[in-house]
């Protein structure tokens, strides 16, 4: 049976060529039937010889669908089996720009599934300005136990669901400007990804810090944090970071080479 993709629509712009310098793939900007044109040698240019969408080699069709986000490439796995099967690509789900939906209880299973080959997470807010903080979400009577709060604003344990959902393969995680997370927050951060994490970007996380977390960090046990072997890049900008939490994390970051004898 013959897969028609008219229920999608493929922005040039989100086309990524397959090597630098190198012309991108030239498709339509609806598929329906899926053609894209090629050139042939034996076609004149009034006549380009053409091809089936799906008729793409394996490793460019992941490439057509590079730079969609993540509820994008969902809209696309929802047009046929052979198009969900590109749409989970690993290389589609490695660096991941996630929005959530407000107040959500639960991850979505399938985006639960394709975290797990997630080594780059960046968390935003749906809209921009919001500043509203937990405790007045608890005095309006939002539940605890959601991954959201109404506004948008990720959680404490939304924040560890995702971090459980990547499997503790995060390189790198940009949390800038979620308000809403606490020191507690942090210490899931240290505990799940510190074997791989090099760059954590906390901007904005204005509950991050202060007396809170030295309240938290006795969760790590008298030894304190663990060690954080490849961590290179902190931003702790525009929060309430102290001289003890910025000198815990340095004491365990990675240690200078040796000077050479």
């Amino acid at each position: 049976s013959t897969c028609r993709l008219g229920l999608i629509a493929l922005p040039m712009s989100k086309f990524t060529p397959l090597r630098p310098n190198e012309p991108a793939i030239v498709a339509t900007a609806f598929f329906s039937p899926a053609t894209v044109r090629r050139p042939s040698s034996r076609a004149s240019l009034s006549e380009p010889a053409s091809m089936r969408y799906l008729e793409l080699p394996d490793e460019l069709l992941p490439l057509t669908l590079r730079g969609l986000s993540p509820d994008e490439l969902a809209v696309a796995a929802a047009v046929c089996t052979a198009l969900r099967r590109v749409s989970e690509a690993d290389s589609l789900w490695a660096d991941v720009d996630l929005q959530l939906r407000p107040s959500l209880s639960a991850l979505p299973p399938g985006l639960k599934r394709r975290l797990a080959a997630t080594t780059s997470l960046r968390v935003s807010l749906p809209h921009r300005g919001c500043r509203v903080r937990h405790a007045f979400l608890a005095a309006q009577g939002a539940d605890a136990s959601l991954l959201t709060w109404s506004c948008g604003g990720l959680s404490d344990s939304g924040l560890l669901s995702l971090l459980q959902a990547c499997g503790g393969r995060l390189v790198s995680l940009d949390l800038g400007g979620q308000a809403h997370l606490t020191s507690a927050a942090l210490v899931d951060v240290l505990a799940v990804t510190s074997p791989t994490l090099q760059t954590l970007r906390l901007r904005g996380c204005t509950a991050v810090g202060g007396s809170s977390w030295s309240f938290h960090v006795k969760a790590f046990g008298v030894d304190g944090p663990p060690q954080l072997p490849q961590l290179r890049h902190v931003d702790f900008s525009h929060t309430d970071a102290t001289d003890a939490l910025v000198g815990a994390l340095l004491r365990r970051g990675p240690r200078p080479p040796p000077p050479p004898p």
